[in-house]
């Protein structure tokens, strides 16, 4: 379910990305509808995509690792 939602927000950013208006990605710093959907467009792809990665590695160990 998981991948599945990682791959649809992917779609999402994808699609915004091309048919925006300004090109980029930039805005979602205040509460009207036109910042909220960039900004929750953008913050759920990375997201969803750390939860799907942090389920399917299996971290391992690193000695020494704060040296």
């Amino acid at each position: 379910m998981l991948s599945i939602l990682v791959f649809i927000t992917g779609i999402a950013l994808i699609h915004f990305a091309i048919t925006n208006d300004t090109g980029d990605l930039i805005g979602g710093w205040s509460l009207d509808p036109a910042q909220l959907r960039i900004g929750f467009t953008r913050l759920l792809f990375p997201f969803l995509a750390g939860l799907l990665l942090h389920r399917l590695s299996k971290p391992g160990q690193i000695n020494n690792a704060f040296l």
